[in-house]
C-alpha cells in the first residue's frame, strides 16, 4: 500500500547523505550572519573547557581524544584557569575541542572571550561569525561531509546558522541565521520520514507572523525564502521504494500555492486547499498501487474540487462538487472501476477507470447523487416542483426501472429502500426491488 507523506518538521535531522560532491570555493556569509561581535556571557555561564577526553568507553569510562592529545597544549593562566593552544601556535584559548570535518579531517572549536570560533585543520579561522554552541545535524554516508548548526542568542532569541564541511573544507554556509522559536505552521506535517533533503527554516518577523521557508541541506541554498505562514512537502512513496514527483505546498494567509520540488516553478495557485489521497481511485489490477493516488484540490472556499494525477495531469474536465471529502464516489465493496461525481450545474457524471489508469466518462444524467449500490448503480435525486423524486441508473446512464420513486432511505451497511406510492420496497444491489424488506443487523 502506498503511503502519503507531508514531509517537514523541526526534529533532529538524521539524514544519511549519499555520494561526494565537487568542492567549491570557500563561501562567505552575508552581512546578516556576521552581526555578533561578542557573546556577553557572565563568568559563571562559561562552560568548563573541553577535557581532552570523552565518556565513550565501557560503562561511560573516559577515553582520551587522540587528536586533542596530539595537537593541544595547556597551562595554568594568570587567574589560575587553564589555557589551551595548538602546539604550532602561540595563541591561547579558554578551550579547544577537535571536531570532525569529514574524510578524517579535524577542525578546532576554540572559546575566546566567551564566544566560540571555528578553526580549520591548520588552525586558521573560518570566515564564520562567533557563536555560543554547535550541533551536528548530518553526517554523510562515507564520512566525507558534516553539517553543523552554529547557535547564537539566548532565551527566545536563539538563531541557527547552517554550515557544511566536505573533506575538511568549508563547503557551504546558509544565507541567514534562522530563528529557533517561531509560530506554528498553518500546514500540518505528517509522517516525517528520512532521509530528508530539505528542512523548514524560520525567520522572525514583527506582529508574531514568523516566516517559514525551505533550506536545501546539500547546497544550503534557500529553496523557498522564509516568508510563508506554512509549508509542507507532498509526495507519494510506495512499498517498492518508488517516489512520485515532489511538490512544495505553501500558505501565505490568503491562498495556498504549489511549487515544484526545487522551488523554481509555481505549478498551481488560487485554490482553497490541496490534499494527497493515496486511494482516490479504484485499483486497476495490473497497475501499481501508486496509480490509484491523486491530488484533491478544493476551490470556491471548499465547495468544489478537482482531481489531478501525481504528475498534476487533470483527471476531470471540469470542477465537481465536494462530497464526503472527495470529488468522486465509488461503490462500496464492489472492486469495480466505476465512479460518480456531481458538477455545480446539477449534472451527475459517471466514470470508469480504463486499463491505462485514465478516467472515461460513461454517461451523465440530471440530478444529484443520493447513494451508490454495491454493484455500481446510482440512486439519483431529482428536485421537482412537487418535491424530490428518485431514479436508479446504471453507470451507463440507463434507468433500471421505468418509473421514478417517491422517497428513498439509506439504512446503512449497503441496505437501501425506495418508496413507490405508499409501499416501501427493498432496493437490491443490482437495482431491482423486492417487497420483502431487509434491515441491517450489523455491517
Amino acid at each position: 500500500m502506498p503511503i502519503a507523506y507531508l514531509r517537514f518538521g523541526c526534529a533532529l535531522l538524521l539524514m544519511v547523505l549519499t555520494g561526494a560532491h565537487a568542492l567549491t570555493p570557500t563561501p562567505q556569509p552575508d552581512s546578516s550572519t556576521v552581526g555578533i561581535t561578542e557573546c556577553n556571557l557572565q563568568t559563571d555561564e562559561v562552560p568548563e573547557p573541553y577535557p581532552g577526553a570523552t565518556p565513550t568507553g565501557y560503562k561511560g569510562a573516559w577515553v582520551k581524544d587522540p587528536v586533542w592529545q596530539r595537537n593541544v597544549r595547556h597551562r595554568a593562566g594568570p587567574d589560575g584557569r587553564s589555557q589551551y593552544r595548538l602546539r604550532w601556535q602561540r595563541q591561547w584559548y579558554a578551550s579547544i575541542e577537535p571536531i570532525k570535518l569529514g574524510a578524517n579531517q579535524y577542525g578546532y572549536e576554540v572559546r575566546d572571550g566567551g564566544c566560540l570560533r571555528l578553526l580549520n585543520p591548520a588552525g586558521q579561522p573560518y570566515p564564520l561569525p562567533p557563536y555560543l554552541s554547535s550541533h551536528i545535524q548530518l553526517v554523510s554516508q562515507k564520512d566525507t561531509g558534516w553539517l553543523y548548526t552554529l547557535r547564537s542568542g539566548s532565551g527566545g532569541d536563539q538563531h541557527d546558522l547552517y554550515v557544511r564541511f566536505q573533506q575538511g573544507q568549508l563547503q557551504a554556509v546558509s544565507p541567514h541565521r534562522y530563528a529557533r522559536q517561531f509560530t506554528s505552521s498553518t500546514l500540518q506535517a505528517e509522517h516525517l520520514v528520512y532521509p530528508l533533503t530539505n528542512v523548514v527554516v524560520h525567520a522572525s518577523a514583527p506582529q508574531g507572523r514568523d516566516g517559514h521557508g525551505v533550506l536545501n541541506l546539500m547546497t544550503l541554498q534557500e529553496v523557498l525564502a522564509p516568508r510563508w505562514l506554512g509549508i509542507s512537502e507532498l509526495y507519494l512513496s510506495s512499498d517498492d521504494g518508488q517516489e512520485s514527483p515532489h511538490y512544495l505546498l505553501t500558505d501565505d494567509g490568503q491562498q495556498q500555492m504549489l511549487f515544484s520540488g526545487d522551488g523554481q516553478r509555481q505549478v498551481l495557485s488560487g485554490f482553497h486547499s490541496l490534499r494527497l489521497l493515496p486511494q482516490a481511485l479504484p485499483a486497476v489490477p495490473h497497475l501499481p498501487p501508486s496509480s490509484n493516488a491523486a491530488y484533491l484540490v478544493t476551490e470556491m472556499g471548499g465547495q468544489t474540487c478537482r482531481l489531478y494525477g501525481l504528475d498534476l495531469t487533470p483527471l476531470l474536465v471540469q470542477p465537481h462538487r465536494l462530497r464526503n471529502g472527495s470529488c468522486l464516489t465509488a461503490p462500496d465493496q464492489t472492486g469495480g472501476l466505476g465512479l460518480a461525481g456531481e458538477t455545480p450545474d446539477g449534472i451527475l457524471h459517471f466514470y470508469t477507470r480504463q486499463p491505462d489508469g485514465t478516467l472515461r466518462q460513461t454517461g451523465q444524467v440530471n440530478g444529484s447523487l443520493a447513494a451508490l449500490t454495491r454493484t455500481g448503480n446510482a440512486v439519483t435525486r431529482i428536485d421537482t416542483p412537487a418535491g424530490p423524486r428518485y431514479r436508479v441508473y446504471t453507470f451507463a446512464a440507463q434507468p433500471t426501472h421505468p418509473q421514478d420513486f417517491d422517497d428513498f432511505r439509506d439504512l446503512g451497511c449497503g441496505f437501501h429502500e425506495v418508496r413507490l406510492g405508499e409501499q416501501w420496497l427493498t432496493l437490491l444491489p443490482d437495482g431491482s426491488t423486492r417487497t420483502e424488506r431487509y434491515f441491517p443487523f450489523s455491517c
